[in-house]
């Protein structure tokens, strides 16, 4: 094959490395497009140590560098990059294309680093050029508070802090959407730790507009998951709390919830379809899945026991409107009962996401008898061979 001119196959050891000298050479296939905050807005050499009081192990934060006093008000608003962000068009002919993201978690120390002064970083939300990096419809690099529970902003927008003991962030990947049957992004839905649960509206030219959602009063860390009925409706699902965290101000303390709410647009704000209370020490675990018209979400509970060691994982089934969707493993009289369980099953350890493929969900665990992974479906019915498209599960039934 070298002598056609193909490139030997990347178990070739030579191959392996020309390929990644391909990253560190100037003008090749592949190459560095931009960086936001953008790099000549970094000062490598400051270094600094702090004692902080949220949950950062250990109590110390180090910085290695950070940004440098001439950084724009929206670089200082960027926190620790722990929001996923989303990519779309955000008109029809695809020649502007946003990566929309929240800021991330920045812990209460600002006033302390001399660059930033007075500036709060992580409750921001951006909008991206995906092709040069700069904030779409803002050349000032400004970005504009939100602080009523609506308004209106440029590229970037900042949904404020409440004093309740913890510092406010948009750490959560948004989850983007647009209308039925348009290829374009118009829209993105977070949460915040504050607790409230937003909706971001975009146009092509940058403009964002801000509507709050709902108010939990309790810390969201995850993403949500959406469901379209028909061409208008739009489900938004979401849990408050993080089984990563501690019980304290900052971790949030509890009781914790699932949240199933309805999109009123036009109108404003929310309706909630339900709210499922969890149990003493049970926090969920990661962001639900939808499949079909159920929603999916797991949750963690440590064994008091062997507390950090040991965990009860619990898989919820529950329809876009709040009820049970299938018989519980807790009763199992093969009925969906009027006051059946929302708990499918429990599993040993912490509970992972929900993952769903081919009619089938599958779940792990890991605790201190180890990992366990479980699969729910007809092991006999699975519908994809090599190179078929997915199907999406739409009822399902536990295998004995």
């Amino acid at each position: 094959e070298a002598g056609m001119g193909v490139s030997p196959e990347l178990g070739d050891a030579a191959a392996v490395t020309a390929l990644l000298a391909t990253f560190d050479t100037p003008n090749e296939s592949i190459q560095f497009k931009w960086a936001f905050p953008d790099y000549y807005s970094f000062e490598p050499s400051y270094t600094a140590e702090f004692e902080v009081t949220d949950a950062t192990p250990g109590g110390i934060l180090k910085l290695y560098g950070d940004l440098k006093s001439s950084a724009t008000t929206a670089e200082k608003t960027v926190g620790f990059t722990w929001s996923d962000p989303a990519v779309g068009p955000l008109n029809t002919d695809r020649t502007t294309n946003a990566v929309i993201v929240g800021s991330g978690y920045f812990p209460n120390i600002e006033a302390d680093i001399p660059a930033r002064g007075s500036t709060k970083a992580g409750n921001a939300m951006y909008l991206i050029d995906a092709d040069t990096g700069g904030l779409i419809g803002n050349s000032t690099g400004t970005c504009s508070s939100i602080s009523s529970g609506s308004g209106s902003s440029s590229g970037c927008a900042i949904i404020g802090d409440v004093s309740n003991g913890r510092k406010n962030a948009l750490q959560a990947d948004p989850t983007a959407a647009g209308q039925a049957y348009s290829t374009t992004v118009e829209k993105a839905y977070i949460g915040d730790i504050d607790g409230k649960y937003w909706r971001f509206n975009f146009t092509a030219a940058g403009a964002i507009s801000v509507t709050q959602m709902v108010n939990t009063s309790q810390p969201i860390y995850a993403s949500s998951a959406l469901l379209f009925i028909g061409t208008a409706e739009v489900y938004m699902f979401f849990s408050t709390g993080s089984d990563l965290l501690p019980s304290t101000a900052d971790g949030g303390t509890g009781p914790f919830s699932l949240y199933g709410l309805k999109d009123n647009a036009p109108a404003s704000g929310a309706t909630t379809k339900f709210t499922i209370a969890l149990g003493t020490g049970e926090r969920p675990s990661t962001s639900p899945s939808v499949a079909g018209d159920i929603v999916f979400y797991t949750t963690t509970t440590e064994i008091a026991a062997a507390p950090c060691t040991d965990f009860t994982g619990r898989l919820y089934a529950v329809t876009f409107a709040g009820g049970a969707a299938y018989d519980s493993a807790l009763d199992i009289n093969e009925t969906l009962d009027k006051d059946e369980s929302k708990v499918v099953t429990t599993i040993a350890g912490r509970a992972t996401a929900p993952f769903i493929v081919d009619q089938h969900l599958f779940l792990a665990a890991a605790g201190a008898g180890g990992v366990n992974i479980e699969a729910f479906g007809d092991p006999e019915d699975f519908n994809n061979g090599v190179g078929q498209i997915g199907v999406r599960i739409l009822s399902w039934r536990e295998i004995r």
